[in-house]
Parts: structure tokens; C-alpha cells; sequence
């Protein structure tokens, strides 16, 4: 994975968790992608459980209800999941990228628990 093309095309996206996660990346976080490649229809009912839940505990987090927007209208059948551990902000990133590429789909974060 390219390092420097991947925080460029999260700084183009419009989403601050995007933002956020480049500049973790900047820091030294580096992304680790899961083998296998979930459907991006099982991601869509996750994330907008997660979502709910998030808010219902009170858990600090960006970029849910536009990374589910962001699944819903990618066309994608499936996609790979990169998460990215922030230690400087405290925050777990994750990144949906397409199947066969480095190209973002959506980005989210949540903070990590002490």
C-alpha cells in the first residue's frame, strides 16, 4: 500500500474522518488490511447497528453516517476492511477500501477505550 497515495486520496475525500485518518497516517499510524473481502451489504446493516450504538453509549466517533452513504452508493459488492490505530488521538480508524484497489470508500473512526 502506498502510503503517500493513500493519505493524499483521504485528504480529497469531503469527510473529516477522512481528514483525520491522513493525519494519523502522517503521524506514524499505518493502516493493516484484513484478509477476505466482506459484503458490502453485511457491512451496511453492521455499521448502521454500530452507529445506533454508538450514540446510545456515548462513545465519541466521526464519519458513520456518511461512511454507511458512502457503502450504499459505492456500487461495490464487496470491499476490504483496513483498520488504522491511532495512538496520539486515541482513535480506531476504519477504512473501506474497493476490492482489487487502495481506493477509499469510506472512512470512520471511534475513540479507543483507556
Amino acid at each position: 500500500m502506498d502510503l503517500d497515495r493513500l493519505q493524499a486520496t483521504l485528504r480529497e475525500r469531503p469527510d473529516p474522518a477522512s481528514h483525520d485518518c491522513a493525519d494519523a497516517i502522517g503521524r506514524g499510524a499505518r493502516p493493516e488490511t484484513f484478509p477476505g473481502r466482506p459484503t458490502t451489504a453485511n457491512l451496511l446493516t453492521i455499521y448502521r447497528r454500530r452507529a445506533a450504538h454508538v450514540v446510545a453509549v456515548g462513545v465519541e466517533h466521526a464519519g458513520f453516517d456518511s461512511a454507511v452513504e458512502d457503502l450504499a452508493a459505492s456500487g461495490q459488492q464487496t470491499v476490504r476492511l483496513a483498520p488504522v490505530v491511532d495512538d496520539v488521538a486515541g482513535r480506531h480508524y476504519l477504512l473501506f477500501l474497493a476490492p482489487d484497489t487502495d481506493d477509499v470508500v469510506a472512512c470512520l473512526w471511534v475513540r479507543r477505550r483507556a
